[in-house]
């Protein structure tokens, strides 16, 4: 209802909105379809004025997130999935994924000019498909006449100075990150309590409606905000890889990330939960939509904690990626609150190093976890719910095994999971276990035949420790330095028993062979990841082959 009146009331000759319109001394005027019984008539000239700024602020907010969808849809990045699912129309477009099936949580503006409705025409598969190959034909060509022209790039190695983080709106007097990396305890005592101060919260703290109103001149955004847009070095330019993020909040938490892991050889796949607020889903689309090779995942789904949607989020991402583009090497599946621990170049030989193998958790599963698998559990309204029916084993035989989320694999590894029969049944059987992705992806690691993976013989058992993918501190494992716990304790907090980073851990996290840590929470440990980021940028810089 604001949104409608804001459009028909484009004079601005009423004074309030919907949410206190009941208050206001300024009424709707006799416009078709307004409420008769709430008109009035208007009344000082000051409140007036009033209720007509708060219209004109009303009115530019709506025009720049609807300009967002609108850049969203011309924009041609998505694959098309391999992946079955039960839908009725094959081939969607994005927002109207998104949008199709209204989730109550989500506020999606409503009425007859409602932000969600821009033309999809150009978002069909067909056309969009035709259009994918034009693009990357067109970027691969213009790259390939410039990008080592040796004059060109040593002006870039030159300029290299320029990708260098500033003080990203915080005073760096204000903390000692060098102190920080190095461990020095009063200056993680200072950052401690920094953290935890309100007006320091607030003043680090980017709202959602930025990264709208800031990816308008995407130009403008990518160069002040410091992407990198060449490759620096041919070892990494020869070595692309694919990335997939799952995200539902914490938009500056995934700003922060892309900009670590950005460049412009790889390419990310973004899924973002249903139930996620409409302006929160234009912020993500906005920070997409301003790069090529960065797109939205073409079937979202709604995520349920320790369901199978976790793993399908994953896998439409996956079908995504396969799809539109056969050039990386290996893919690597993230979270919104994961951080890189290691720079482009160090990941990139880490994984020339794996020699075509993978790198995850995948160990011999505990018994006392058998009635996650043994007893049949169901997503029901957004939540995993435990029946009382028993399950039988999984097909073909399959040992089960027990892992983590966290994977860094092959792309032989990602043919086998949208194409080998054998997977295909063991996906089916899986929905019906709790926290599925906790076997899923170690089971196949253990399978014969999938490329890269190792024999079922708990011989070939690889610990979360000493797997590359994901730096996991688990409360229960952690303790003093003579003890027999697994590493320190955490410095920051916890959330369902994960060490939620705090600034103290850094200097613990970047002695790990682990290419990448979770979790950081840029909200409630704003240093941590500060720090980090700058860190990893100047190594990245400094370290050019």
């Amino acid at each position: 209802m604001r949104l409608w009146w804001i459009r028909q009331c484009s004079d601005l000759s009423c004074g309030a909105t919907s949410a206190n319109l009941a208050d206001s001394p300024c009424v709707l005027p006799d416009i078709a379809g307004a409420p008769s019984s709430r008109k009035r008539h208007c009344g000082d000239s000051t409140r007036q004025n009033d209720h007509q700024n708060n219209i004109r602020r009303e009115a530019e907010r709506a025009e720049q997130l609807r300009r967002a969808m609108q850049k969203h849809t011309k924009k041609s990045v998505v694959g098309v999935s391999d992946v079955t699912e039960s839908d009725p129309d094959p081939n969607p477009s994005i927002i109207s994924k998104y949008l199709s099936e209204p989730d109550p949580a989500r506020r999606v503006p409503s009425g007859p000019v409602g932000l969600g409705a821009p033309d999809l025409t150009l978002m069909e598969s067909g056309l969009l498909r035709r259009l994918l190959v034009a693009v990357i034909l067109v970027s691969t060509a213009l790259w390939g006449a410039t990008r080592y022209d040796p004059i060109q790039l040593s002006g870039w190695i030159l300029k290299s100075s320029s990708l260098e983080f500033t003080d990203d709106g915080v005073p760096e007097e204000a903390f000692d990150c060098t102190a920080i990396l190095k461990g020095d305890r009063d200056e993680l005592d200072k950052a401690k309590v920094l953290s935890v101060t309100k007006d320091f919260r607030k003043k680090v703290k980017v709202s959602e409606e930025y990264y709208v109103t800031a990816t308008q001149d995407c130009r403008h955004y990518i160069r002040t905000r410091k992407y990198q847009q060449y490759p620096l070095s041919k070892e990494e330019e020869d070595f692309p890889l694919a990335y997939t993020i799952v995200a539902h909040h914490k938009v500056q938490n995934f700003e922060r990330l892309l900009r670590a892991i950005y460049t412009p050889q790889n390419v990310y796949c973004v899924h973002v939960d249903k139930k996620v607020t409409f302006s929160t889903l234009a912020s993500f689309m906005s920070i997409t939509s301003c790069f090529p090779n960065v797109f939205m995942v073409s079937r979202p789904v709604s995520v349920t904690y320790a369901g199978w949607s976790r793993v399908q989020a994953d896998i439409n991402c996956m079908s995504d990626l396969y799809n539109v583009s056969t050039t990386w090497k290996y893919l690597i599946n993230l979270c919104g609150q994961d951080f890189p621990i290691k720079t482009n170049l160090e990941i990139v030989r880490s994984l020339q190093a794996l020699g075509g193998g993978n790198s995850l958790h995948s160990e011999k599963c505990p018994p006392s976890q058998a009635w996650r698998w043994t007893i049949l559990h169901q997503e029901v309204d957004g939540i995993l719910q435990r029946t009382n029916q028993q399950r039988g084993p999984p097909p073909f035989n399959i040992r089960l095994h027990y892992g983590s989320t966290y994977i860094i694999v092959s792309r032989g590894y990602i043919h086998s999971v949208l194409k080998d029969s054998r997977i295909q049944a063991l996906k089916e059987w899986a929905k019906g276990i709790y926290s599925p992705d906790e076997n899923f992806w170690a089971t196949i690691q253990r399978m014969l035949g999938v490329p890269g993976s190792t024999r079922p013989n708990p011989k070939y058992d690889v610990s979360d420790i000493n797997a590359v993918a994901r730096l996991v501190k688990w409360q229960d494992l952690e303790g003093p330095d003579n003890s027999s716990a697994a590493y320190p304790p955490c410095e920051g907090h916890y959330v369902r028993n994960i060490c939620v980073y705090g600034a103290g851990d850094l200097s613990w996290m970047l002695k790990q062979h682990h290419l990448f840590a979770n979790k950081f929470d840029i909200d409630t440990n704003y240093i941590a990841l500060h720090c980090l980021d700058h860190y990893l940028r100047h190594k990245a810089l400094t370290d050019i082959p």
